[in-house]
């Protein structure tokens, strides 16, 4: 279960920066369980913290005046 959609974090993940939902805020792990064993996902975040670790990435960009899609990943505080 799931791995149509990992297969597709996998792809995604060699042209951006990935990330995939935890293990302990899934209701079903099948997609980030899949995305996480292709090693799809460069962060694994939990739901309540997805919201927060985007907009922490994204305003990094700004600041650094960086694409969106090579600075997720680098926000302050993750990873």
């Amino acid at each position: 279960m799931g791995r149509d959609g990992g297969d597709g974090l996998k792809a995604l993940h060699e042209a951006a920066t990935t990330i995939a939902q935890d293990e302990a805020s899934s209701v079903v792990w099948g997609i980030p369980g899949h995305a996480v064993f292709l090693e799809a996902a460069d962060e694994i975040v939990s739901l309540n913290s997805m919201a927060e670790y985007i907009v922490s990435a994204l305003t990094a960009c700004k600041r650094l005046r960086l694409d969106s899609a090579c600075c997720v990943g680098r926000a302050p505080g993750y990873g």
